[in-house]
């Protein structure tokens, strides 16, 4: 990682997104367990915005994903400014939301 203000301006963006997608801050939020394929997808077609303590952020226009290692696997954690833009996640991923 990066020393200094890189360092600090990192962790708050993943800090913000890890707010929008667990925390509530966007209208729209769910979790499920994660499929084998999704920090490769992720990777591949979503802005990586950072790392912290294993905690990887990503973003599109409206929306948060956050991946994280939980109690019971590898979890998504995702957020966005309309409930049907979570369902756009979802169908992307094949996700099925825990709520």
């Amino acid at each position: 990682m990066v020393r200094g203000e890189s360092q600090c301006s990192s962790f708050l963006r993943v800090m913000l997104l890890w707010h929008a997608a667990f925390g509530g801050a966007l209208a729209a939020s769910d979790t499920c367990l994660a499929s084998s394929h999704t920090r490769s997808k992720l990777d591949e077609e979503w802005s990586f915005i950072g790392e912290v303590n294993n905690l990887r952020a990503y973003l599109r226009p409206n929306r948060a994903v956050c991946l994280v290692p939980w109690d019971d696997g590898l979890r998504v954690f995702a957020g966005s400014s309309r409930r049907q833009e979570l369902d756009d996640i979802a169908s992307e991923f094949s996700f099925t939301w825990d709520a």
